[in-house]
């Protein structure tokens, strides 16, 4: 009569990524941030093995998908920028070797990513405007980068990860953070920025929407001078990644449906960033 979700882990992640992520959820429970505990196994272990795979069992996340529930009020914009300050605010302080990952998501590394990755874009028009989006972008950020504060981060804090639940006004606010594959060092920043890029689908035709969610953002964990500078460089960066790790997923993959859904996604969030 219960239900509950089998993770089976990628093997690319090791025991050390796996503990830095229930160190998190621990954390995150601490501050309040809802989570979904991860089930220990009848031997008392939280990763179990099966078939040469680490696998775990969560607690099921009732609720609703935001990623899919078009206009979002002013309201629910800033309930995402705020629950990006409680996840750095919950995780500052956070130890662990397990956090010291190299991987695509990092926004420390997005530019380089979206080089390698561009010539995937089977369109041209296409291609050069990523491509030189960008590059504008990291021209802007490079300015600051040096002065950005680090720290663990969940590192998808999006639509997409956060479940939702109907309040009295019957609107989906942002309930339950799911999934920590991604969680590692990364600028403080970038997690508000992440959030915010997923925030641009929802009305495409006004990008400075988005700005309740860093306003949100900003009055839990105020920004530095630095790190509003980057803010808007990071949303394209971000976006400028999505479409080409997007167009690359289907050509290695083109029977991925998960990557065609998105694709149409990503590239409002392109086209509005």
């Amino acid at each position: 009569g219960t239900r509950s979700v089998l993770r089976v882990d990628n093997p690319v992640f090791d025991d050390d990524a796996r503990d830095a992520q229930h160190l998190a959820l621990e954390a995150y429970r601490t501050a309040g941030v809802r989570v979904p505990a991860v089930l220990p196994g009848l031997d008392g272990l939280l990763t179990q093995r099966w078939g040469g795979f680490a696998v775990r069992r969560s607690e099921f996340a009732d609720g609703e998908e935001l990623v899919d529930a078009g206009y979002l009020a002013p309201v629910v914009l800033a309930e995402f920028g705020a629950l990006a300050a409680a996840s750095v605010n919950a995780l500052a302080s956070l130890e662990h070797p397990g956090l010291e990952r190299e991987q695509m998501w990092d926004m420390r590394v997005a530019h380089e990513q979206v080089r390698a990755l561009a010539p995937s874009i089977g369109e041209p028009v296409l291609r050069r405007r990523v491509l030189t989006a960008a590059d504008e972008a990291q021209a802007a950020l490079s300015r600051v980068a040096d002065a950005l504060p680090v720290q663990p981060i969940h590192g998808d804090l999006t639509d997409d990860n956060v479940m939702g639940v109907r309040g009295p006004d019957s609107r989906l606010h942002p309930h339950t953070v799911l999934d920590l594959g991604d969680l590692g060092l990364g600028w403080r920043v970038a997690e508000l920025a992440v959030c915010a890029s997923s925030m641009l689908h929802h009305d495409p035709e006004r990008p400075l929407r988005a700005l309740e969610t860093v306003a949100a953002f900003h009055a839990d964990a105020p920004l530095t001078r630095d790190e509003a500078s980057a803010v808007w460089p990071l949303v394209v960066l971000r976006a400028a990644l999505l479409v080409a790790s997007g167009w690359r997923q289907l050509e290695i993959d083109g029977d991925n449906d998960y990557a065609r859904e998105r694709i149409s996604g990503e590239q409002a969030i392109f086209d509005a960033a």
